[in-house]
């Protein structure tokens, strides 16, 4: 009985390590490819952008998806598709940029590669790579990570930054989808009141 316990805990452990293994290289692939600027510093995901009007001011955005946000004009709509040995991961953005400041929510699907929704260890391994992948993406290093509620699912509230330019960005796992709100900007703007408020804006549907 021991014997077959062991054995038991083994396989968990070996899918949980599959599953780990699958879920980063998705994310990996998933990352947008980085534009650098001749110094390296002030890098931006290279994802096409709505530019916004100086002075232009927020309005409720609802995605398709379900999520919404308050930006400050309608942001472009891209998708990026990998597919994988479980199933496809679809991932949307929607990106907007104003004076030099990125206005950004994702939705990840993981709804053809996982059966079950985005909880317990995986929910964890999900949120964890997805944070990873979001540092590398923005080039920047996380400075402090704390926990965030939003219609009583528990998320995380990232602050990072290179030095010339910072990120908020906000993670949270609903049913089979990941979802991911962030600001960027020059280091000295990103408490700025817009930028607050587009992040409080941000919510999600109940599934």
């Amino acid at each position: 009985m021991a014997r077959f316990k062991r054995r038991r805990l083994w396989i968990v452990v070996g899918a949980l390590i599959v599953v780990m293994v699958l879920v980063s290289t998705a994310l990996l692939m998933l990352r947008p490819s980085i534009s650098a600027s001749s110094g390296g510093a002030t890098a931006t995901p290279t994802l096409i952008a709505s530019l916004c009007t100086s002075g232009a001011t927020a309005a409720p955005f609802s995605a398709a998806e379900g999520s919404s946000a308050a930006f400050p004009c309608s942001p472009t709509r891209s998708v990026l598709t990998v597919p994988t040995p479980l199933g496809t991961i679809q991932t949307i953005y929607y990106v907007a940029e104003l004076d030099g400041k990125r206005y950004e929510m994702m939705i990840a699907d993981y709804g053809k590669v996982f059966s079950g929704g985005l909880t317990g260890i995986l929910r964890s391994i999900v949120l964890d790579r997805t944070k990873a992948s979001t540092m590398e993406e923005y080039l920047m290093t996380e400075r402090a990570s704390e926990a965030s509620t939003l219609n009583e699912v528990s998320g995380q509230l990232i602050s990072a930054d290179n030095g010339t330019r910072a990120a908020r960005i906000k993670l949270y796992a609903v049913g089979k989808k990941l979802y991911r709100v962030a600001v960027a900007a020059p280091l000295a703007d990103i408490e700025s009141a817009p930028l607050r408020a587009f992040l409080d804006s941000f919510n999600i549907p109940n599934e």
